[in-house]
């Protein structure tokens, strides 16, 4: 997967666009058991969010997940 998506980023031509993370990626998968979602894989992300101004007011993490799909993950619903 890490050569495709070197592939797509280089493919873009975006300036300041880089594939010098891609080292690092380990998969697209949710690290919890069960694959649960939580409030904490956003709100982690809140203080940068605010101080990059894509956000201004607290985050509502609820807004953007849920996990009422998953039927492994029922302690999580």
């Amino acid at each position: 997967m890490i050569a495709e998506f070197t592939k797509i980023i280089e493919g873009r031509h975006r300036s300041g666009e880089s594939t010098a993370t891609l080292k690092y990626w380990l998969s697209a998968g949710i690290p919890s058991p069960y694959g649960a979602v939580s409030a904490q894989d956003f709100t982690r992300w809140e203080s940068w969010l605010q101080d990059t101004g894509a956000i201004h007011d607290k985050l509502d993490a609820s807004k953007f997940f849920t996990n009422k799909f998953n039927t492994l993950a029922p302690q999580y619903s």
